[in-house]
């Protein structure tokens, strides 16, 4: 396809976005002029030619945390804590602790079931993609409001060897405790021109900033985490290519991290006050087997998955040293996935891909709760099984020589069946099915100024499904909800500049989510999921890169959002009975109206190599009542160092200036229990290959 030269268009659009941000000029690793392609819409293109909001974060950016994902891209909050991990997207979020998100993610190809929660440390990463707004016409259930996905390293030809240790300590209530993460990978060609593999280990020992109060532990906060990853790719002709993907995933972890912050059971910063001190094990397997051929025109993609999680947690839910059972849980997930897709080639200013998606999914979770005057002991034993298939295609079009128009659209139906055992004064079982099809599209128009810059609009619908209350339903009544939907409107321009040296983008988007998934407290003090919402946001986003030289580069971006709930009535008992109240007007949970990030970055290849990195954000509520609020923070990490011929050395600091950040929050009636954020760290990276 051609494109127009430079218009007056395309320098207004350029002034518009880069004025804002001509304080502080950007670049990232990335910029148009890498041979890099992407893959959201899922063929492969140019960042710069796709439609939508995407960013890509190479494997030289991230540390092995989730929470750095924040560094890199506006208006997305992680939490990353001991409860639970998941990603808020332009102030979509699900119900707390919930088995299901409104955020994919993708591991090579396979989504994750249990999203954030089954997502692995960030380790032997080829390129970390993040979608954002609904993705439901190519990826379907769980997309509503963006999706993250991973793409391996692809094992080498020749053979080659490389060696990771960082080590360093974090600075918590009980001094200074080693941290320790080490890495190694080897890949080869087993077979001459068809048989190439990798085999890549990760092992974390980190001893955590916690100390309990109660007996003086400090492993409420440890983690030993094994990674094993193994990649095989067979080129079985030309044509074909079989690519075998597996990650296998065991941790054990202290579960003493929660505080009272306020009242009568207060503590300081990372300490815990809690006569049991728990415990979190969690074990995790991905394997995927992608198939790929080219026709003459065609290539034909074939991706089995296959998942297992488990993870088994007790923990002292009272938070105190008073008297009462440990609380308990132990999920088992597994879950099988089929998809087959045809993409064309571009002809004829056309192109199109179709596909077949298909998934069946076992989740077991028995969940015992509570044990004293206020809360009596109860234990939940919930089966749900579902499966799910789903027809979907997309279709681009040139519109003469600059305008292209793509339609696409999923048909996806689900089928879930649940029945839950509850066990508390009188035992009693129930069982309900949710079944649901979706019709999910989504269209977008898109205009080429040039060969590097694109202004587009898209307009999309989104969903996350209907399912069950694994942890507080008593009756048939309070087992379910239904699905919850939403609309995204979107406007965007992106463009590489001054010879590909800047890039730029804006964004202007809109969110309307209906039947939101909420908590309700019905009569009887019955815990509920509800379809009791609707919400709203909107918002601006902007972002710049730009490279000096072969040496320094910079960036920033910045968003805006509004967030809020436009109608959402809960129960709450007040004197006595159950009264409604209105939480209309708030703001939706872990959705700053600012967020903001920085860094430079100096490196020549070989020498003294360094980057600075400064994440903000506005403050935000962590619950819907808008009880529970995190202040306005500003986080440093930095890392200087020195590269060799085939290794490196640096010295290492997050968090340098000790930002107070909260990762979870909740109100009860004794008071705050909040989960206290990363703390400092200082430490060595050594790195080498062969």
């Amino acid at each position: 396809m051609h494109f127009k030269n430079s218009s007056i268009l395309h320098y207004t659009a350029a002034l518009v976005v880069s004025t804002p941000l001509a304080f502080v000029q950007a670049a990232t690793e990335h910029q148009s002029s890498d041979p890099m392609t992407v893959t959201a819409r899922l063929w492969e293109e140019r960042p710069i030619d796709i439609p939508a909001s995407v960013k890509v974060i190479s494997n030289t950016q991230l540390q092995p945390k989730l929470t750095d994902i924040d560094q890199y891209i506006s208006n997305v909050r992680i939490e990353q804590s001991s409860v639970q991990k998941r990603a808020v997207i332009r102030g979509s979020s699900g119900y707390d602790t919930g088995l299901q998100d409104p955020v994919a993610f993708y591991v090579d190809g396979v989504a994750l079931p249990l999203g954030g929660n089954q997502f692995p440390p960030i380790f032997n990463l080829q390129q970390l993609e993040i979608v954002k707004g609904p993705q439901g016409a190519l990826y379907g259930r769980n997309s509503e409001s963006g999706v993250i996905k991973i793409t391996s390293l692809a094992p080498t030809i020749k053979p080659t060897f490389s060696l990771g240790v960082r080590s360093g300590v974090t600075d918590g209530a009980n001094g200074k405790k080693a941290a320790h993460i080490i890495n190694l990978r080897a890949s080869n060609t087993l077979i001459e021109d068809r048989v190439a593999a990798a085999v890549a280990l990760q092992y974390e020992d980190t001893q955590g900033p916690f100390l309990n109060k109660a007996d003086g532990s400090e492993s409420g906060g440890s983690i030993e985490n094994w990674l094993l990853k193994t990649s095989v790719d067979t080129f079985v002709s030309p044509q074909t290519k079989i690519a075998f993907r597996s990650h296998l995933e065991r941790q054990n972890a202290g579960k003493s991290r929660l505080r009272f912050s306020n009242g009568p059971n207060a503590t300081e910063r990372f300490v815990t006050n809690n006569d049991i001190s728990g415990s979190d094990k969690k074990s995790s397997a991905i394997h995927s087997l992608t198939v790929n051929h080219q026709f003459d025109n065609l290539s034909f993609t074939s991706i089995t998955g296959l998942t297992n999680y488990q993870r088994q947690f007790t923990t002292d839910l009272d938070v105190t040293t008073a008297p009462s059972p440990a609380t308990n849980y132990d999920l088992k997930d597994k879950m099988f996935s089929q998809e087959f897709r045809i993409e064309s080639n571009w002809e004829d200013d056309f192109r199109w891909l179709a596909g077949v998606y298909l998934y069946k999914q076992d989740t077991e979770v028995s969940f015992s709760i509570g044990g004293t005057p206020m809360l009596k002991r109860a234990t939940r034993i919930t089966d749900i099984d579902q499966q799910g298939v789903a027809g979907f295609g997309q279709f681009e079009y040139a519109l003469g020589e600059n305008w292209d128009v793509s339609l696409a659209t999923r048909v996806e139906h689900v089928k879930k069946q649940g029945k839950q055992s509850y066990q508390a004064l009188f035992g009693q079982s129930y069982a309900a099915n949710k079944n649901s099809t979706k019709l999910l599209p989504k269209a977008t128009l898109s205009y080429h100024i040039n060969d590097d810059a694109l202004v587009y609009g898209s307009i999309a619908k989104g969903y996350t499904p209907g399912g069950f209350n694994y942890a507080s339903a008593q009756n048939i009544a309070s087992f379910t909800y239904d699905a919850q939907t939403s609309q995204n409107i979107e406007l965007g321009y992106k463009a590489s500049l001054l010879s590909n040296q800047l890039s730029v983008g804006a964004t202007l988007f809109q969110i309307t989510t209906k039947d939101k998934q909420v908590v309700d407290l019905m009569p009887g003090f019955v815990q509920s999921i509800s379809n009791a919402a609707e919400t709203k946001s909107y918002g601006l986003e902007l972002d710049a890169d730009y490279r000096f030289s072969g040496n320094l580069s910079v960036y920033a971006q910045v968003g805006l959002m509004k967030a809020s709930a436009e109608q959402y009535t809960t129960n709450v008992f007040r004197n006595g009975a159950f009264v409604p109240r209105s939480l209309s007007g708030n703001d939706l949970p872990l959705s700053p109206r600012v967020s903001y990030a920085a860094g430079l970055k100096y490196d020549r290849g070989q020498g003294v190599f360094g980057d600075l990195r400064v994440k903000g954000s506005g403050s935000y509520y962590f619950d819907a009542a808008n009880t529970m609020k995190q202040s306005g923070y500003v986080r440093v990490d930095s890392q200087i160092g020195y590269h060799f011929s085939n290794a490196s050395i640096s010295l290492i600091g997050e968090n340098l200036f000790d930002a107070k950040v909260v990762s979870r929050a909740v109100n009860t009636r004794m008071g705050a229990v909040v989960e206290d954020g990363a703390p400092r760290y200082f430490g060595v990276k050594l790195a080498a290959s062969w």
